[in-house]
């Protein structure tokens, strides 16, 4: 959960990092550091919906886990528990 919520904080951070650089030196850049930025931005931006997907399938199935655990079902239910949620617990 920490690893998912630091790389969340570290792609908005670099995001914005790199957009304030593009905008405050475009005058200062090559065209090559301009177009790698520009790439930069553009596959962050594609990233972080991934990984807040991510990060939403792996709190879920933890806090599922966590309830299994509470209402302590049967372990013979666990394998059914373990395929709907398509994740190894164990």
């Amino acid at each position: 959960f920490l690893l998912e919520i630091f790389t969340i904080v570290s792609y908005t951070r670099l995001l914005k990092r790199n957009e304030k650089l593009r905008t405050c030196m475009n005058d200062e850049l090559s065209l090559s550091e301009r177009y790698q930025l520009k790439e930069n931005i553009r596959v962050i931006r594609l990233l972080l919906p991934i990984v807040w997907s991510h990060a939403s399938f792996t709190i879920f199935a933890a806090i599922m886990f966590i309830f299994y655990k509470q209402l302590n079902i049967r372990d013979e239910l666990y394998p059914i528990f373990e395929v709907s949620l398509s994740l190894n617990f164990k």
